[in-house]
């Protein structure tokens, strides 16, 4: 079947395929700053304590957890999705908190997590149903930034694994360097950081050329941005002239004035879900659902203020805490699992 097929599947399904049931869902959510209220001295966290000027206390950090657990539930209809990746996520002791409160919910979740050596200690991990998913292999992808004052951030997590139809699939979570010192003068960093996951996506493929691949995370730039479409090479999922082996699941929303993030009541789409070509054919054993990608967003995530009516209600803003979820909003797309 030629991929001109796939993109008229995906104009006629791109509006029911929501409703679709028993679909393997994978999840990514920046969850802001997830933070315990122990004092690491190992890592800038000072901003979250108790004695802080944001006063993050056992309670607080509490309401968080509830409210995390409450979107990740909520996201795969009250049982949460198979397979999720993090970021923003302190350590090891806030993952089991949350997997913790997920279990009260008799959802069994196994997490895969790596310190990482990014100055604040904020890292990424992913969460997975035990029953859906079996662990193969992990390990972290760590460089240096080229030319920062900064050099250390976020490490790249390779997860490899299997799938219940047995099937082999890898997962990168992601979490770029931010726009903080402005777009353009921080852009050569998501480019560097981009080129590192495509060398790690370059080294599966040449094993496999076939290999199942998810790559997900907050990328701080855009689908068209020229880290993700060209230092990563991932192009959009409805270009049928895309000379590619990675495509964008995320494009196609982000023409739609789509968004994840709100600054300044602007949206930006830097969450994005990536898929290889080999999960494109609709009867494959792994293949991607056209028109799945969904941006999860309900009204109770939502600010209700006139002033910021609609824009993700967030745990903080400045110092202020409001007890929210996140500055960002969730993103899920579906697989279908052939025998």
């Amino acid at each position: 079947m030629k991929f001109s097929v796939f993109i008229t599947l995906y104009l006629f399904t791109c509006f029911f395929v929501s409703a679709q049931k028993g679909n393997y869902q994978i999840a990514f959510y920046n969850v802001e700053n997830l933070f315990d209220t122990i004092d690491d001295p190992q890592t800038d966290d000072s901003e979250f304590l108790p004695n802080a000027k944001a006063q993050w206390t056992s309670d607080r950090y509490m309401v968080k957890l509830e409210n995390l657990c409450k979107v990740i539930l909520a996201i795969g209809n009250s049982k949460g999705p198979d397979v999720i990746g993090l970021c923003e996520v302190e350590n090891e002791k806030v993952l089991t908190d949350l997997v913790s409160m997920l279990l009260a919910q008799k959802q069994h979740y196994g997490l895969v997590h790596y310190e990482s050596a990014d100055p604040r200690g904020i890292d990424v991990a992913l969460l997975y149903k035990t029953e859906k998913f079996t662990l193969l292999s992990s390990h972290f992808i760590r460089f240096e930034l080229p030319n920062a004052e900064w050099k250390r951030t976020r490490d790249i997590l390779h997860v490899k694994g299997q799938l219940p139809n047995k099937e082999i699939i890898h997962f990168y979570v992601n979490h770029f360097p931010s726009r903080r010192e402005g777009t353009a003068e921080s852009r050569y960093k998501r480019q560097f950081v981009a080129s590192q996951l495509r060398n790690s996506v370059d080294s599966v493929l040449k094993t496999n050329a076939s290999a199942n691949i998810v790559i997900m995370g907050d990328f701080n730039d855009e689908p068209m941005d020229s880290s993700m479409n060209i230092f990563l090479g991932a192009k959009s999922i409805t270009d049928q002239s895309a000379k590619t082996n990675l495509y964008n699941c995320m494009t196609v929303l982000k023409e739609r004035g789509q968004g994840t993030y709100n600054y300044k009541k602007e949206w930006s789409l830097l969450d994005q879900l990536i898929v290889s070509g080999a999960m494109l054919p609709v009867k494959g054993k792994v293949s991607y659902v056209l028109g799945s990608a969904t941006i999860y967003k309900q009204e109770w995530m939502l600010e209700q203020k006139e002033k910021y009516k609609g824009q993700p209600l967030r745990t903080y803003v400045g110092s202020k805490y409001l007890g929210g979820y996140s500055d960002h909003l969730p993103v899920y797309i579906l697989l279908k699992l052939g025998k």
